[in-house]
């Protein structure tokens, strides 16, 4: 038979030796009944954050109170970062610490929805390829942007200190031929080049959210003197966040115009009255490409020649202030499999055969709580935020068609149907926001009218 204390002492040397290891990132403090806690906040790296809530969320648990609120307030002083660790409060023992858990996740959900409803920012200066500029992006703001052509002999020239995300690409706008694609597929941004003038492809940057004064229509009134200056607006969010409605009410919106009379030579500023003043529109948010598009009608009086629009208003964008994509390889793309972030668990319930034509995929979507998180989630799934990324020839495929089969408190089931079979090295993607909030718009802008 062995002798066990040559086993003890390897077991106390390997003990010893991890705790030398381990001192220089946590220091502990011995407790009673061999409960152990941190005994000063001490600089974490992302790599120590898992452990830590692992740790806390066994000391939610514990029998002494002191304890129990100790971990309770650690796990609040990680901060967001650790959002994407916590488990589900189903799989705690006891109904305080589930509630505890509960009220830890809703604290850092309200932080993290104030980070993240601020726009991202960009520091950067020099001549950078468009690889670099994108990893750029993708480092300091969050945003998935693409340049086209991705060639190593176009290069950008730009001094960014401090700019939102917007205002960077406005500026980058400016200085190339490029515009934003509207027809491009996925959630990144993406520039192409365009023949258009500069004032065609330019942006007006609002914090988190970028407009554009699309065109500008001018129509004769029928029966009544005067005309009506159809304005056709755009708004776009970053692609970091995912907008699921834009609210506008005409009565926020003002619209002035530079006008004078045939045969004068000063223009006067004047006020315009709105067509439609008490009109409200509740509208589907669209893609990151394509944005949100809404008309404000403004009446022109008879024999006035405008020479420019003053234009100032607001809309209400409800926005999933995270967007937390899904990504199913598809070895892993089988019943039964699930994978769980930010309090959301996604689990694959069907998937059509191999090489079938058209595909299937049904999957289930469980958040840990119901209320406005799960029931815009309802509302999302029109919004069409699954694809498959096909590996070759290297594309986004939306699905053609969606059927969803169970909605009930705190889970909706849909099935998703896509043209072409799944491969082997396909990847299926699915996209669900989280934290949503209402997040003001605004716009003042004044624009010329081309001649």
């Amino acid at each position: 038979m062995p002798d066990s204390s040559i086993f003890q002492r390897l077991s106390t040397l390997s003990i010893v030796t991890l705790a030398l290891c381990s001192w220089e990132q946590l220091s502990w403090e011995q407790l009673p009944a061999g409960e152990i806690r941190p005994v000063d906040s001490l600089p974490m790296s992302d790599p120590q954050i898992p452990a830590l809530v692992a740790q806390k969320i066994r000391q939610l648990s514990s029998r002494q109170l002191e304890i129990r609120q100790t971990a309770e307030k650690g796990l609040i002083e990680l901060g967001p970062e650790a959002l994407p660790f916590l488990p589900s409060p189903e799989v705690l023992g006891d109904a305080s610490s589930r509630d505890a858990l509960r009220r830890v996740r809703q604290q850092l959900e309200m932080l993290h929805a104030r980070e993240a409803a601020q726009p991202s920012r960009i520091t950067l200066s020099g001549t950078f390829t468009a690889n670099r500029l994108e990893a750029e992006f993708l480092q300091q703001t969050s945003n998935p942007v693409r340049l086209l052509p991705n060639s190593p002999a176009t290069t950008y020239t730009v001094n960014w200190q401090g700019l939102t995300f917007w205002e960077a690409i406005a500026n980058l706008l400016a200085v190339s031929e490029l515009a934003i694609d509207p027809d491009s597929m996925g959630s990144m941004l993406t520039l192409t080049p365009s023949a258009k003038p500069e004032a065609e492809r330019s942006i007006i940057p609002s914090g988190p959210f970028a407009w554009s004064v699309e065109s500008i229509e001018q129509k004769q009134l029928s029966g009544t003197p005067g005309s009506i200056a159809r304005l056709h607006i755009r708004v776009r969010t970053e692609p970091r966040l995912d907008p699921l409605f834009v609210f506008v009410n005409s009565h926020d919106w003002h619209v002035n115009a530079l006008v004078k009379t045939a045969g004068e030579n000063v223009p006067a500023l004047e006020k315009l009255n709105l067509w439609n003043p008490s009109a409200r529109y509740e509208l589907v948010a669209g893609s990151v490409q394509q944005g949100t598009t809404f008309t404000i009608d403004a009446i022109l009086p008879e024999g006035k020649i405008p020479s420019e629009y003053q234009i100032s208003g607001k809309a209400m964008i409800h926005t999933g202030l995270v967007k937390q994509e899904f990504d199913f390889a598809a070895n892993r793309l089988k019943p039964g499999q699930s994978i769980r972030r930010g309090g959301v668990t996604i689990t694959i319930r069907a998937v059509s055969a191999p090489e079938t034509k058209p595909a299937t995929i049904e999957l289930s979507t469980a958040y840990d709580v119901s209320g406005p998180a799960f029931e815009s989630h309802r509302a999302w799934v029109f919004h069409r935020q699954a694809w498959i990324e096909r590996v070759k020839p290297g594309t986004i495929e939306p699905f053609v068609e969606l059927n969803v089969t169970q909605a009930a408190s705190g889970i909706t089931t849909a099935e998703f149907t896509f043209a072409n079979p799944v491969t082997e090295s396909d990847t299926f993607v699915y996209s669900a926001p989280l934290l949503l909030s209402d997040l003001e718009a605004t716009l003042k802008a004044t624009i010329p009218v081309a001649r």
